[in-house]
């Protein structure tokens, strides 16, 4: 039968907590930000000029747009297929890989490197979405890799440009870089859209760019776990020559499904766990390593930013003995100028782009 009848284990991790959308700033400074734990805004999109969309609206407009995902996923499987190499290990893993998914790596790597219309992809996940499937059988790592090739972190205005135009900035994004830099990640937000039970990534932690994310969920719904970056140790870490393209750190840990007989040490890890609905906003701390998994399909957008604590942050994660912090960006964050976190407001990333003098 399907994994999924098996009741999940009893999870370990504390629930998300989920706030009213007019929660104040300060508040979410001294209770959350500070102390890198994640919370979600309920109901936050449909206060905002961003509501009136969801995927079918998205597909009218920008259904005709080309997709890719070559810079996504395929960095990843490029990296796999050279540890494999050519050899018995190769034959091995293609055979189980071709039994239990239908796929190799060298085959999915393939499918990363093509591109389609935002229409064609939609057609190809509700054809997915009728599998019956069992990712509590596999680590997150496969998962993410052999499901279809999702959107993951493609820059919204080159999927969607309209709907660039009504992207609202959250007040708890609103404070950043004083004047306009080339490198304010709050300009550019990136968009997710995945299958059901796909991953954008597997368990992973931003520790090369070291930004907030701001997870705003347009239609779908996605499981979420998070975990403070101190317990990576017991998450099972990937070899550092397997990461994902922005040279994160990534884990096999299976948080969605509570592996913990796969990953016992996961199961003494402190964490977070929940599920984003839409309309919600998730804050994910810099310094945190976390997962999402896809109910239904779902689309979200990310808004990332660097402000005082990014430097504070990374200094923190070198001092954890991470790895993923470029020396060059703690450099360049120290000589930024940041905004005082006060009197914040929502805010059209159209008009913020005008009032920094961007445009």
């Amino acid at each position: 039968g399907d994994a999924f009848a098996e009741p999940p284990p009893e999870s370990p991790w504390r629930p998300l907590e989920r706030l009213p959308w007019n929660t104040s700033l300060a508040y979410f400074e001294e209770h959350h930000k500070q102390k890198h734990v994640p919370v979600i805004f309920e109901g936050w999109l449909k206060q905002t000029k961003t509501a009136e969309w969801d995927l079918q609206k998205l597909l009218e407009v920008c259904g005709d747009r080309e997709v890719r995902f070559a810079e996504r996923r395929a960095f990843t499987l490029e990296q796999i297929l050279d540890q494999l190499g050519e050899g018995l290990l190769r034959v091995v893993v293609d055979r189980v890989t071709r039994l239990v998914w239908n796929t190799t790596f060298a085959d999915a790597l393939q499918e990363s490197l093509a591109s389609c219309t935002l229409n064609d992809l939609i057609a190809r996940f509700e054809e997915w979405n009728t599998r019956e499937s069992s990712p509590a059988n596999f680590p997150s790592l496969l998962n993410y890799l052999l499901h279809p090739p999702s959107i993951n972190d493609m820059k919204l205005e080159e999927l969607c440009p309209n709907l660039l135009d009504d992207a609202v900035l959250p007040r708890w994004a609103r404070h950043g870089l004083k004047s306009c830099n080339r490198g304010d990640r709050r300009f550019e937000p990136s968009v997710f859209i995945e299958a059901h039970g796909s991953r954008a990534y597997p368990a992973h932690q931003h520790g090369a760019d070291l930004t907030h994310g701001f997870q705003v969920l347009i239609s779908g719904a996605k499981r979420v776990v998070l975990w403070p970056y101190s317990e990576r140790e017991k998450l099972s870490p990937v070899l550092r020559s397997i990461t994902t393209e922005k040279h994160d750190e990534i884990y096999l840990a299976e948080g969605i499904h509570h592996r913990f007989d796969q990953f016992p040490a996961m199961a003494r890890a402190e964490g977070w766990e929940g599920t984003l609905e839409a309309g919600d906003l998730l804050f994910v701390p810099s310094i945190g390593i976390h997962v999402f998994e896809s109910v239904g399909t779902s689309v979200g957008l990310r808004f990332g930013n660097h402000d005082e604590s990014s430097v504070k942050f990374g200094e923190e994660l070198l001092r954890a003995g991470s790895s993923a912090v470029p020396e060059r960006l703690m450099r360049i964050l120290k000589k930024l100028e940041f905004e005082e976190p006060v009197k914040a407001a929502d805010v059209l990333l159209t008009d913020l782009v005008v009032e920094r003098g961007c445009a």
